[in-house]
């Protein structure tokens, strides 16, 4: 959600969860997924690279990858209608 901070908005999170989380390394995992999968990452993203990114296309059985070009890591927020696209795009192909 969002916060009112310092004559704005800003998003709003726990800081507590911060140091909660453990790190899991999900990697040998993606291969049990069996579903068609969509992964969707903003070609600026500093956060999902495209190496990382093919990474996951290949790990996953039936993932397909699409990068929006002008968008970085909250692709429903930089890029809404790319993303609605893509997304629309990946439905009608099940």
């Amino acid at each position: 959600g969002l916060a009112r901070r310092n004559g704005g908005w800003g998003w709003r999170f726990d800081p507590a969860t911060h140091g909660a989380r453990r790190p899991v390394d999900a990697w040998p995992l993606l291969g049990t997924i069996t579903a068609p999968t969509l992964i969707v990452r903003g070609g600026l993203s500093p956060i999902l690279p495209p190496e990382m990114a093919d990474r996951l296309r290949t790990s996953i059985p039936n993932a397909t990858l699409v990068t929006v070009p002008n968008a970085y890591h909250h692709l429903t927020l930089d890029a809404p209608a790319d993303f609605t696209t893509a997304l629309e795009e990946f439905l009608d192909e099940l």
